[in-house]
C-alpha cells in the first residue's frame, strides 16, 4: 500500500489491441490465478470484482481497528467483508498490520509492539475466527518503508513474523503464512531485507510476497526486476537471484502488488493502464519468460484512486483496465491446482513403507488428462524420500472444478536419517512444469521418534455421593498407516507426579482399543487423576467416558482429549462458560472445576468465578505440585449461597514457567449425570450445532435442547439462527436475531420450541452478525427424576468431511436387546448445495469390519439414523464408524450419540 503518487513514471504506450491479441496462447499457461488489492471492500466492489473473473482479493486487516483498546475487540467490519466475499466465491488473502496506540511506545499504526504476545494474541484470534474462510495471512505491509514500520529488520522478524506465524499455524494449520510484503525500492534496501528474512526466518513462511511497480506503464520492467536485475555489481539484484541464493526459488512466490496510475477521464492514460494490466498478465503466464516461479499476481487496486480498475462511486463503472483484466482472465487458458487434503503419516521408521492419500482440486480452466502430462510430484528435503510421480489414471479426466484422488506409496530412507521432521512438498505439474499451490507435509523418520501427547482430564476410580462409584473407560484409535506404540501415564490428584506410573500398549493401523476402568486396570489407582497419553507412530486419537452404574444402566460424560498446546501460561487465561449452581442440593445442577499443571514446578492457580457472565463472585485458589491435578467440587458454594445462572470460571496463574489446562463438569443433582465442559472458543460465521431436538425418542425418552451464549466483548452480540429440520423440510429462520449484551450470558431453554415453535429434531446454524459469542449447547433426556444429557459443541465453518478424507466416530456401541446396554444414533448434515452419497463403514474392536451402509443426502439435508451399530445376538459390542463422502464437491458434518438403553443417558461423540 505504498503511496504510488510519490513515484515518477516514464510513459510507454503499447497498443491495447495488440496486447489483447497476444493473450491467446497456443497451449495452456502455467497457473497464475488472478487477484486484486481491495483494501476493505463493500458489496458493490465485490460484485464488480466477481463479475470480472477475479479469483483472489487481498484485504487490509487492521489491528488498530479490531482491538482499539486492549482486550476490547470489534470484528464487525471483517465479519461483513469475509462473509460477503465468501458468498461470492472469492478467495481471501488478508494482510495483518498496524499497531493500536495502546500497544506501542511509538507512533500509532507504524510503531513496534511493546509486547510480541499482544501481536500473537490478535493474530491467533483473527485466524481462529476466520478459520477455513481466509486462506492466507500476510505479516505486515511493506515493513522496509518507514511510513509503514518504524522498527528495523530484527524487530520485524522477532516481533511480527515469528510470533505471527506461530499464531497462524496454531489457529489454522491449513492457512498460509505470507511475507514479508516488501516494496521493491532499492532506496528501502529491499534485497537486504529479503535476504535477512529468509536467512533467519524462512521456516516461518509458506509464501514469499513482494511488491513491484512498473517503470512507466512498461510491464517488461516488472519482469526485468523479477528475473534480470542490474548489469553491474553495484546495481540491485533480481528477485529471482535473491530467492535462489537463499534457497527459496521454486517455493511459492506471489506478486501481491503491481499497478499503474491513470487519472480518471484521461483517455490516453487509461489506455496505457489497460495495456499494462493486459501485458503483465500475459507475460507472467507466458512460458517464454523465466517467471515460472511466480504463482499469484494481485493488481493494485480495486477502486478509490487513479490505480483503481473501477471508477468513482456511486457508479463504480469499469475502467478500460478492468475490461482488459476481465478479457485476460476469460482468454488465458490456465493450469491451477489446490490441495484439499493430504493424509501423510506423522512418523515412520527407517525403511518403512506407508500409503499416502492426497485430494487435489482442478482450479484452472483446462481439463487434466493422462496424455497431456498432468502429474502429482513430490520433493523431499535432502532427497531423503524418493517419491514416484503419479499421473492421471487412464479414463479419469479431471475437468475444471473436479477433484483428483491420488494414492502414493512413501518409503522412508534406511540410512542418513536426520534429526527432526523431513519436509515433503507436493505439487501438480504438466509436462515437467509445476503449477498451482503446493502442500507441505513433514514426516519424522527415527527409531526413537518423539511421541505425540494428549491429556485426558477427570479420570476416576472412586466412590461418589449417593452411593455412586465412578470409573473411566479409555478409548484409543489409530487412524494412521503404521503401528502405534502408546504410553499411558497416570497423574493422580493431590501429589507430585514428576515420576508417574506408566503402562504401554500397541495399536495396529486402522484399529481401536477400549481400556475398561483404566485407573484400576492399568495402575491400581483409586481416586481422581489425569492421564497423559504419548504415542509414537501411527495417528492416535484419544477420548474417555467417566460414568457410574445406575439402576441397571449407566450415566456419564464423554471426555475429549486436550492438547498441551491448549495450555495457558502466566499471560493467558482459561475460560469455562455455561456453568451453573442450584441452592437446593436435591435439585438443579452443581459445577466442579479441575486444573492440570503441565509444568515441573509447583504452581498456584486462581479460579475467578462469575455469575450472569460478568458479575464477579469471588475466587478459589489451588496449589498444584509438579504435574499435579486438582478438582474443586461444587466450586461456586465457597463464594456464594445464591443460585448461579450463566456461570463462568476463569483460570489464571502468575507463576513463571507455569502451564495449565482446565475443565469443568456440570452435574445434575437429582440423577448425578455429569457433562464435561472444555474451554470455549469464539463462534464465527457458520457455526453449527449438529444436533438439537424437541421430540420423543425410543424407550419413552423425551429430548430437549438448551443453548447458552456468552459475550466477552464490549458491544452487544447479535446471533442469527436457522434450524435445518429432519425430513427435508424448508429451513426455519428466526425472525429476529438473538441479542446478548456485553459481558452477559444468554440462556435459551428448550430452544426448538421456544425459538421456532415446532416439535422437531435437526441441526442449528448460528451466524454471528455482530459482537462476539462463546456458544454451548446441551441436548438431554427429560426423565421423571431429573435429566440425562450430552454437551454438544459448536462446529466451525471449516468442519466436516470431504471426499478423500475419512472421519472416525469412536466409541460407538450396540446391544442385541433394547432393555440393556447401548444403542448408537448417527447424525449426518449435508453442508453442500448438491446431493451427496455417504459411506458408513462399521467396525467392531479392534478393527474388524462388520458391514457398510450407504446414505444419500439431499442438498443441506439433516438426518439422524437410529441404532446404526446393532450387535450380534447374545453380545454387547463396542466399535467405531468410518464416514466417507463419495461425491465430488460434497461435505458432510457427522456425529454419533451413544444412548444408554436403561437410563436414556446420551454421550455425544464428535468426529475424529
Amino acid at each position: 500500500m505504498t503511496d504510488r503518487r510519490a513515484k515518477g513514471h516514464r510513459i510507454s504506450t503499447p497498443a491495447l489491441a495488440a496486447v489483447c491479441a497476444a493473450l491467446a496462447l497456443a497451449s495452456p499457461a502455467r497457473a497464475l490465478p488472478y487477484g486484486v488489492n481491495a483494501h476493505v471492500p463493500d458489496e458493490q466492489v465485490l460484485d464488480a470484482l466477481r463479475a470480472a473473473g477475479v479469483e483472489w482479493i487481498r484485504i487490509d486487516f487492521i489491528w488498530a481497528w479490531v482491538e482499539p483498546e486492549q482486550d476490547s475487540f470489534d470484528w464487525q467490519t471483517y465479519d461483513r467483508v469475509v462473509a460477503a466475499a465468501r458468498a461470492r466465491g472469492l478467495r481471501i488473502f488478508a494482510t495483518l498490520a498496524y499497531t493500536p496506540a495502546w500497544a506501542t511506545a511509538e507512533s500509532p499504526w507504524t510503531g513496534v509492539p511493546r509486547d510480541p504476545l499482544d501481536w500473537y494474541d490478535v493474530c491467533y484470534r483473527a485466524v481462529s475466527r476466520y478459520r477455513g474462510q481466509v486462506e492466507a495471512w500476510g505479516m505486515w505491509n511493506e515493513p522496509n518503508l518507514p511510513r509503514f514500520w518504524q522498527g528495523g529488520r530484527g524487530d520485524y522478524i522477532d516481533r511480527i513474523l515469528v510470533p505471527g506465524s506461530r499464531a497462524v499455524r496454531a489457529a489454522d494449520p491449513s492457512a498460509k503464512v505470507c511475507g514479508p510484503e516488501l516494496a521493491h525500492l532499492q532506496s528501502a534496501s529491499w534485497d537486504v531485507w529479503l535476504r535477512e528474512v529468509l536467512d533467519r526466518a524462512a521456516s516461518f513462511l509458506d509464501v514469499v510476497t513482494h511488491h513491484i511497480y512498473p517503470d512507466g506503464a512498461d510491464a517488461d520492467s516488472v519482469v526485468r526486476d523479477l528475473v534480470e536485475g542490474g548489469d553491474y555489481p553495484w546495481e540491485p539484484p533480481s528477485v529471482r537471484s535473491v530467492l535462489r541464493d537463499e534457497g527459496w526459488l521454486g517455493r511459492p512466490f506471489w506478486l501481491t502488488e503491481s499497478g499503474y496510475e491513470a487519472a480518471l477521464g484521461d483517455g490516453a492514460a487509461e489506455a496505457r493502464q489497460a495495456g499494462f494490466v493486459s501485458s503483465l498478465l500475459s507475460k507472467l503466464v507466458s512460458t517464454q519468460a523465466d517467471v515460472s516461479w511466480v504463482d499469484r499476481v494481485f493488481i493494485y487496486e480495486a477502486a478509490d484512486s487513479g490505480f483503481g480498475l473501477l471508477g468513482t462511486r456511486p457508479e463504480l463503472a469499469r475502467r478500460p483496465a478492468m475490461v482488459a483484466y476481465a478479457n485476460a482472465v476469460a482468454t488465458l487458458a490456465v493450469e491451477d491446482a489446490t490441495f484439499l487434503s493430504a493424509t501423510v503419516p506423522g512418523s515412520m521408521r527407517p525403511g518403512e513403507s506407508a500409503p499416502v492419500s492426497l485430494v487435489v482440486r482442478n482450479d484452472g480452466t483446462t481439463t487434466w488428462r493422462p496424455g497431456a502430462g498432468h502429474r502429482l510430484e513430490a520433493t523431499a528435503e535432502g532427497g531423503a524420500f524418493s517419491v514416484p510421480a503419479t499421473g492421471i489414471p487412464v479414463g479419469a479426466d479431471v475437468p475444471p472444478g473436479a477433484e483428483a484422488f491420488f494414492v502414493v506409496t512413501l518409503t522412508a530412507p534406511i540410512s542418513g536419517v536426520q534429526d527432526g521432521p523431513i519436509g515433503l512438498t507436493w505439487r501438480m505439474s504438466r509436462a515437467g512444469e509445476a503449477f498451482g499451490e503446493e502442500r507441505a507435509t513433514a514426516v519424522r523418520v527415527s527409531e526413537d521418534s518423539s511421541p505425540a501427547v494428549l491429556l485426558v482430564a477427570g479420570a476416576a476410580n472412586q466412590v461418589g455421593l449417593n452411593g455412586t462409584r465412578w470409573r473411566t473407560d479409555l478409548f484409543l484409535h489409530n487412524s494412521g498407516m503404521t503401528l502405534a506404540d502408546v504410553a499411558i501415564l497416570a497423574l493422580p490428584s493431590g501429589q507430585d507426579n514428576s515420576h508417574p506410573r506408566t503402562a504401554t500398549l500397541s495399536i495396529p493401523p486402522k484399529s481401536g482399543q477400549r481400556v475398561t476402568d483404566v485407573l484400576a486396570t492399568l495402575f491400581g489407582v483409586r481416586g481422581l487423576a489425569a492421564l497423559r497419553v504419548e504415542s509414537d507412530g501411527g495417528d492416535v486419537r484419544v477420548a474417555a467416558r467417566t460414568y457410574t452404574s445406575l439402576g441397571g444402566g449407566t450415566c456419564g460424560q464423554y471426555v475429549p482429549a486436550l492438547a498441551p498446546g491448549e495450555a495457558s501460561g502466566p499471560n493467558g487465561a482459561i475460560e469455562l462458560t455455561g456453568l451453573t449452581r442450584a441452592v437446593d442440593p436435591g435439585a438443579g445442577f452443581r459445577t466442579n472445576v479441575g486444573v492440570i499443571n503441565l509444568s515441573a514446578v509447583e504452581v498456584t492457580a486462581e479460579i475467578g468465578l462469575y455469575a450472569d457472565g460478568s458479575r464477579y463472585l469471588g475466587r478459589r485458589l489451588a496449589d498444584l505440585p509438579p504435574f499435579g491435578v486438582v478438582q474443586l467440587t461444587d466450586v461456586f458454594a465457597a463464594v456464594t449461597g445464591d443460585e448461579v445462572r450463566g456461570g463462568r470460571a476463569v483460570i489464571r496463574t502468575n507463576d513463571a514457567g507455569a502451564r495449565l489446562l482446565g475443565y469443568a463438569s456440570v452435574v445434575d443433582n437429582r440423577t448425578g449425570d455429569p457433562e464435561f465442559v472444555a474451554p470455549g472458543s469464539l463462534a464465527s460465521f457458520g457455526a453449527t450445532l449438529a444436533s438439537v431436538a424437541h421430540v420423543p425418542g425410543l424407550n419413552a425418552t423425551v429430548w430437549r435442547s438448551d443453548l447458552t451464549a456468552f459475550n466477552p466483548g464490549p458491544v452487544a452480540g447479535r446471533i442469527g439462527a436457522t434450524m435445518i429440520p429432519a425430513g427435508g423440510g424448508p429451513p426455519l429462520v428466526l425472525d429476529a436475531p438473538l441479542t446478548v449484551g456485553p459481558g452477559e450470558t444468554l440462556e435459551v431453554r428448550d430452544l426448538v420450541a421456544s425459538l421456532f415453535g415446532v416439535e422437531a429434531s435437526g441441526a442449528l446454524r448460528l451466524d454471528l452478525l455482530a459482537g462476539e459469542a462463546v456458544i454451548g449447547s446441551r441436548t438431554y433426556n427429560l426423565a421423571p427424576g431429573g435429566t440425562y444429557g450430552q454437551f454438544v459443541p459448536a462446529a466451525g465453518p471449516a468442519a466436516g468431511t470431504t471426499r478423500g478424507v475419512a472421519t472416525v466416530l469412536f466409541p460407538v456401541a450396540g446391544s442385541p436387546v433394547r432393555e440393556r446396554g447401548f444403542r448408537t444414533n448417527l447424525g449426518l448434515l449435508n453442508l453442500s448445495e448438491v446431493p451427496i452419497d455417504v459411506s458408513v463403514a462399521r467396525y467392531r474392536l479392534p478393527g474388524t469390519q462388520l458391514s457398510s451402509l450407504g446414505v444419500r443426502l439431499a442438498p443441506n439435508e439433516w438426518r439422524q439414523l437410529s441404532d446404526v451399530f446393532p450387535a450380534p445376538a447374545g453380545s454387547e459390542e463396542y466399535g467405531f464408524l468410518e464416514i466417507r463422502v463419495l461425491t465430488t464437491g460434497g461435505r458432510v458434518l457427522s456425529y454419533a450419540s451413544v444412548v444408554d438403553n436403561v437410563t436414556g443417558d446420551p454421550v455425544f461423540v464428535p468426529g475424529w
